[in-house]
């Protein structure tokens, strides 16, 4: 089927462009720079919860493993979703 078909194409391409993100310093950087804005107006839980995270964030940027400060960041962003 012609629908089934494009669709498989779609997920490959979509697959290619998650593929070649690249996780690096720049990448954290420019999601925490998001994330900062979207913080205010939080109460006092999750704004504990979010500073212990940035923590951790800043801990694996500085030592290179920006894989791990990316998921710490993605913590983050759910705990700003949850409004």
């Amino acid at each position: 089927n012609k629908e089934y078909a494009a669709a498989i194409e779609y997920l490959r391409d979509v697959q290619e462009m998650v593929d070649r993100v690249k996780i690096d310093g720049r990448f954290v950087n420019d999601k925490f720079a998001r994330l900062q804005k979207q913080v205010t107006g939080l109460d006092d839980t999750r704004r504990t919860k979010v500073r212990e995270l940035l923590d951790k964030v800043n801990d694996a940027s500085a030592e290179g493993r920006y894989d791990r400060a990316n998921r710490y960041a993605n913590d983050i962003a759910n705990l700003v979703a949850k409004d």
